[in-house]
């Protein structure tokens, strides 16, 4: 047994030291986002280059499901307007409706949205239209949010140029898609091209667990938020001892409400 494990240690070594291989043979872009800091002000967006001497500004195409409201999607939107006000060519691609308040917001900074169309269920048209869009936008970066990697691999494949893809995991692995298909796919793709971001320690673990990767190999990048429209003036800041906590999410599995109640019952017996 403990031979089979240093074998099974070695073999996932090595899966690892081949992926920054590939990485560094790519010139690949590290696509991060700094947290934005607790007095309002928005850290900068980086772009940390792979390949020393290359001139040219990064072309980021972001790619998400939909652009419905939710926590990815906002990320989405922050990201696309910070790349964008910091003067990085940026372009989002919804493969599924556009005409959302999301979608809005973003191109009310003077982000592009290219929607895709994409129908209902499996659909291999996308393939072909996200590849169109590629060779319209030229991008260096593909910055994939949700299980999209699917079509963006092929397309990729079918583009013909080098690209860098980012995925973005939202939540924990197991639940980003139950599909095996789709996580053969995922499996196929971070042990090529793909570099997976996780956004804390747990999706992290997640990631490494289901796909046999090293946390060294999945980095962390945590979700900024802009505190500014949070801010209320010194008249309607209303004084108070009363401390109420909020929780914006949506009542479902996914959101995790029992690890709330759980905090919560022990912040209310420390404070009993």
């Amino acid at each position: 047994l403990d031979r089979s494990d240093r074998r099974a240690d070695l073999s996932r070594q090595r899966r690892h030291d081949a992926h920054k291989a590939r990485l560094r043979k790519a010139g690949g872009l590290l696509l991060r986002q700094r947290a934005f800091r607790s007095d309002g002000e928005e850290d900068r967006i980086e772009m940390v280059k792979g390949a020393a001497g290359k001139a040219d500004r990064p072309r980021i195409m972001i790619v998400i499901h939909g652009l419905g409201m939710g926590g990815a999607e906002m990320m989405v939107k922050n990201l696309a307007c910070a790349l964008h006000n910091s003067g990085y060519p940026v372009v989002v691609i919804p493969l599924r409706g556009a005409e959302t308040d999301v979608a809005c917001m973003i191109k009310e900074q003077g982000v592009e949205v290219w929607p895709i169309g994409k129908r209902r269920g499996p659909d291999p048209m996308t393939v072909s239209k996200l590849s169109e869009a590629m060779h319209r936008f030229r991008p260096t970066v593909v910055h994939t949010n949700l299980p999209v990697l699917a079509y963006v691999v092929p397309a990729v494949r079918l583009y013909g140029n080098a690209v860098k893809i980012v995925h973005t995991f939202h939540s924990i692995a197991q639940k980003e898609t139950r599909s095996s298909l789709l996580r053969a796919i995922n499996r196929y793709a971070l042990r090529k091209e793909t570099l997976p971001v996780a956004l804390n320690n747990e999706v992290q673990a997640s990631i490494c667990e289901l796909y046999g990767l090293t946390p060294a190999s999945v980095p962390i990048v945590r979700n900024g938020v802009e505190l500014t429209p949070f801010r209320m003036a010194g008249a309607a800041r209303k004084p108070t001892n009363t401390t109420r906590l909020l929780c914006v999410a949506r009542l479902e599995e996914v959101k995790n409400h029992d690890l709330l109640l759980e905090g919560l019952a022990k912040l209310s017996s420390a404070v009993d």
